[in-house]
């Protein structure tokens, strides 16, 4: 993922990218590259400062994913903390598979291959991490060292893993990220309280027992389906992401340096300067366009309970342009929007309107369940690149193995988009004309599709031609286009939220 350390107000960030494909492959240079984000700023509370930073006794984040985008639909919902406690802490949707081909990150402090258990809770392998969705709590800074939460012995979820090191390890950058995999529900709200933790005991880079400070860790607290912030809270299942601490010396050289008193830790506190809550699809693809997005929406609550105890009353910025959307230089305007409710203190934000989540497009017939599916070849010509009915993956095989190419949106514009761009095409308006995989186009009318329901069956039909639709070839594989009339198969299409597969 990539972070932006100082965002201004209505930024949206992105990925930016480009591709060499051959001309028939490529994505429009226009559009290449870019997708949407989108966010609101929570200004930091007003009273106790010192060196003009407010302290804290801790900041809660209330998010609430209304809804399952789908795996491999690369979105992050999170609170960023900006000023002298420059990092993040939120939840991701699903990725498929969920491990990085990297076979280990290791710190910057391990220095070589054989290390002991704390440097193993440092550097540990991605694969050993679970799959699924996930919660993040990262950093900025040099020095740092990050320890792990609450473990995978506690058997909620798949457990804490961090990593630290001065280069490459959040977000390109020096700093320290902690990573939980655990399956958060739709509708339910999860608190994000970052707060000050104790001190650290690990290691230095000799490997001797060393004492770090001014330590911070994000806790995660699932609220339940009804949460409210004027009704009694109903706390369930909490887990630690994981414990970072910014000092590792007596002399408090980082806290002089981010201009923090000498009795600052004393107080337990939180600094910060304000807080973005942004909903950032952060697909690392060179080829995403605005076609590709899935349906996404969050709500978003922040609380500062002040040293004393009582609670800061703060307000997300309102402004007279709410709602709208807030997109990077023009692209992807109208398919992201934000808005905010004074009455409740909270901003929702959602992406890919008029778009489906990303899922299964799943045929039922008399031969059984199929998925529709393809090979992605870039340079390839569309007769290498067929349309087909594959196996349906199961709610548990989703978690061992990548089905990316049976993952499909809907979209605004009436195409059935896979995640890189490409979308299935009819050769020709014909009866018999193969059914295959090419390049998104804007205004292609052999990539435009409505889904008819009609009682108990939905036909995938050609929406500029006559009256074809989506069908299994006879006698050989792939797909073609056939009378509607004619058709048998029934169609379960992707809606607003992911549904597993039967």
């Amino acid at each position: 993922m990539w972070r932006v350390k100082y965002l201004p107000a209505a930024l949206a960030f992105v990925l930016l990218g480009s591709w060499g494909a051959a001309p028939f492959a490529q994505v429009s240079s226009a559009t290449a590259g870019h997708t949407i984000g989108m966010g609101k700023w929570w200004p930091w509370p007003t009273g106790s400062k010192a060196s003009g930073v407010t302290l804290l006794k801790n900041l809660d984040t209330f998010i609430t994913p209304h809804t399952d985008p789908g795996p491999n639909s690369d979105i992050y919902y999170f609170s960023q903390i900006t000023s002298s406690l420059g990092g993040y802490t939120g939840l991701q949707t699903p990725v498929l598979f969920g491990v990085n081909p990297v076979a280990t990150r290791k710190a910057f402090y391990t220095g070589g291959d054989s290390f002991d258990p704390q440097w193993r809770m440092i550097g540990r392998p991605f694969a050993d991490e679970g799959v699924g969705k996930q919660f993040l709590f990262s950093l900025w800074g040099d020095n740092l060292m990050a320890f792990a939460g609450t473990p995978a012995t506690a058997r909620i979820g798949g457990g804490s893993f961090c990593n630290s090191g001065n280069t490459g390890v959040v977000d390109g950058s020096g700093g320290a990220q902690c990573r939980y995999r655990y399956d958060w529900t739709p509708g339910h709200t999860y608190r994000f309280r970052v707060t000050q933790a104790p001190d650290q005991v690990g290691t230095d880079y000799n490997k001797s027992p060393m004492t770090y400070h001014q330590c911070f860790q994000s806790e995660v607290t699932d609220m339940g389906a009804n949460w409210s912030k004027d009704a009694p809270a109903i706390e369930g299942i909490k887990f630690v992401i994981g414990v970072i601490c910014m000092d590792k010396h007596n002399n408090w050289s980082q806290k002089s340096a981010r201009g923090v008193p000498t009795n600052w830790t004393k107080n337990g506190a939180v600094e910060g300067g304000s807080v973005y809550t942004p909903t950032e699809y952060w697909d690392k693809n060179p080829r995403a366009t605005c076609t590709t997005p899935a349906y996404s929406s969050v709500t978003f609550h922040v609380e500062a309970t002040a040293l004393n105890g009582s609670l800061a009353n703060q307000r997300f910025e309102l402004n007279a342009s709410e709602p709208a959307p807030f997109v990077k230089d023009g692209f992807c305007s109208g398919i992201g929007q934000v808005s905010v409710n004074q009455a409740s203190n909270s901003v929702t934000e959602i992406g890919g309107l008029s778009q489906s989540a990303r899922g299964l497009f799943m045929a039922a017939s008399a031969s059984g369940l199929g998925c529709l599916s393809g090979n992605f070849k870039d340079d390839s010509p569309a007769a290498m690149n067929p349309a087909f009915l594959d196996s349906c993956p199961t709610a548990a095989n989703l978690r061992t193995a990548s089905y990316a190419s049976r993952m499909w949106v809907k979209a605004a514009d009436q195409s059935i988009a896979s995640h890189n761009s490409y979308c299935i095409t009819a050769r020709s308006s014909e009866v018999g004309s193969p059914v295959v995989i090419t390049t998104c186009r804007p205004n292609e009318p052999l990539q435009r599709w409505s889904t008819l329901a009609a009682t108990a069956r939905s036909n995938i039909q050609l929406a500029t031609g006559p009256n074809l639709c989506i069908a299994p070839a006879a006698n050989r594989g792939g797909l073609v286009l056939a009378p509607c009339s004619s058709i048998t198969s029934i169609w379960t299409v992707p809606g607003k939220t992911y549904v597993n597969p039967p």
